[in-house]
């Protein structure tokens, strides 16, 4: 019986001094998540400066083939993002982007394509993949002009 009893007493003890770190570990990786998805985005009125600056961004438009004839960023290539994540050969569109540079990713409203594209493309090595907050949709109601084909 008094062995139990160590036992418990001792599994408690531990229980009980390790679940505050274990709590504290969560809490990091939590927030170390949440600052992961934050640096992936950047907000558009500082996409817009760097456009303004200098047209030789490299641009990706995760939306569909329609969406993007439809009206797309001057100078954006075509990448919907449904192609990243399936088996589909992107490997044409992927070689025309320089993974040393600064990657733009938009969908419509930056929202989930965008983002999914910026994590995606972080994965293959693009460490400066970035998804536009706002989107095309920014883009259009700030005035800016679209190109369709």
């Amino acid at each position: 019986m008094k062995k139990i009893f160590k036992l418990v007493f001792l599994l408690f003890t531990l229980t009980f001094l390790t679940f505050p770190l274990f709590m504290n570990h969560c809490k990091s990786f939590q927030e170390n998540q949440q600052s992961n998805k934050e640096s992936l985005g950047i907000d558009f009125e500082s996409f817009s400066e760097k456009y303004n600056e200098t047209q030789q961004l490299q641009i990706v438009d995760t939306r569909t083939l329609d969406e993007y004839k439809s009206g797309h960023i001057p100078g954006a290539l075509i990448l919907p993002v449904q192609d990243l994540e399936s088996s589909k050969d992107t490997s044409i569109v992927l070689s025309k982007l320089n993974k040393n540079e600064e990657v733009y990713i938009y969908c419509s409203a930056g929202g989930p394509r965008s983002q999914r594209a910026a994590l995606i493309l972080r994965d293959m090595g693009f460490k400066k993949a970035y998804f536009i907050e706002g989107g095309i949709a920014q883009w259009i109601v700030s005035g800016n002009p679209v190109k369709q084909n």
